[in-house]
């Protein structure tokens, strides 16, 4: 038997959700894993790609462990008014739940036939919590989805190559139609030299963790085999490497262009926006079309359902005149993640892949953004 705080145990426990709640052929993925002992109650959800544990203090009367339902203890939880819970282990793999005048009462499994996780002691390398953070915001959005997932486009490269004592971190993702790569200096992180691979659900599923700790400054980060672990505050998460392999991306990027747009990115995404609740419902195709150096851009796009729209919008573009189409949504999601007061969009012709960056010429670190343009 323990005694806990509500409100911690409901925020560690509303950080299962994501993991526990997924479509699985093992009830016991559902469940959350508990055992108390030594002053600290420890939690861990898993669906066998990426854990999660946490801890929190508790009052520990008697020790033991359970194994129920993740969301059903959430719920309950969430809808307590007292500052403490107590919790009970019970005959058969129950569990008693009592706050205040409320008691529950409910089933569970077997915690010895909750599965085995893998273990590590370190050591960890400490990086920026925020920094990485941002690294994975503005590189995951642009890999492919798990139903898509061949040559290991589903996966987010991690990869962390020595430079001097420190280390220089870069993280790349692809869907096969755009790519996106971001760069910083960092901590020299070991096994990462010739770079991992990240599922693309894990990856976000270490994001939001990250997320749920922003209190903290620094995250620290460890390799070991096939597993990767991720430590910030009293949160553990382990996931499992993809043994695919990345596609070889450095000779997509284009080295020369024949154009540069500079676009203010909010005026440009309004303008991206308006124009694309006329697009083609299945293509998602914009037309840009420049008129060489008079400093306007015109968007456009249309549907054989419904019509068409165009705007013009002020521009600095430095080229000769060039029309282009793109995915609108990609194309806005690319701007987006630059997060600068300027973005440069670099263009070689009506068939060549654009070139997203940062248009801060004093920016810390490398961001590169490649689209492929479409037919129109």
């Amino acid at each position: 038997m323990f005694e806990v705080s509500r409100k911690e145990l409901m925020r560690k426990s509303s950080v299962m959700q994501g993991i526990t709640g997924r479509k699985t052929t093992l009830p016991i993925l559902n469940n959350v894993f508990m055992k108390w002992e030594g002053g600290f109650l420890y939690l861990t959800g898993t669906d066998l790609e990426t854990t999660i544990q946490e801890s929190l203090e508790a009052k520990v009367y008697k020790e033991g462990k359970a194994s129920v339902s993740s969301k059903k203890l959430f719920e309950i939880v969430k809808e307590l008014s007292g500052e403490s819970v107590k919790i009970q282990g019970k005959e058969n793999h129950w569990i008693n739940i009592q706050c205040e005048k409320s008691v529950f009462n409910f089933s569970g499994f077997d915690p010895d036939e909750f599965p085995s996780l893998p273990v590590t002691e370190g050591p960890f390398v400490s990086i920026s919590l925020r920094t990485l953070k941002e690294m994975i915001e503005k590189t995951a959005f642009a890999s492919a989805s798990e139903d898509r997932g061949y040559g290991g486009i589903n996966n987010v490269l991690f990869i962390c190559e020595r430079n001097g004592n420190l280390g220089k971190l870069r993280l790349v993702a692809t869907d096969g139609y755009r790519l996106s790569l971001i760069e910083k200096h960092s901590s020299f992180i070991e096994g990462t030299d010739i770079g991992v691979l990240i599922p693309k659900k894990s990856i976000l599923d270490v994001k939001r963790v990250l997320e749920e700790n922003e209190d903290f400054e620094e995250v620290g980060i460890y390799f070991s085999g096939s597993h990767g672990f991720f430590n910030v505050g009293s949160s553990l998460v382990t996931v499992r490497l993809s043994d695919e392999k990345f596609p070889e991306y450095e000779n997509v990027i284009p080295k020369k262009s024949s154009g540069v747009l500079v676009v203010d990115p909010d005026s440009f995404c309004s303008s991206l926006r308006r124009i694309s609740s006329m697009w083609d419902k299945d293509s998602h195709a914009i037309k840009l079309s420049f008129n060489g150096n008079e400093g306007s851009l015109e968007l456009s796009s249309s549907d054989l359902e419904f019509g068409f729209a165009k705007e013009e919008l002020s521009v600095s573009y430095e080229g000769s005149p060039l029309e282009i189409g793109f995915n609108a949504r990609y194309l806005f999601e690319g701007v987006q993640a630059m997060g600068s007061f300027l973005v440069l969009i670099e263009l070689i012709d009506g068939g060549s892949p654009c070139v997203v960056r940062p248009g801060d010429s004093e920016s810390l670190f490398k961001q590169v953004y490649v689209l492929m343009p479409m037919r129109l």
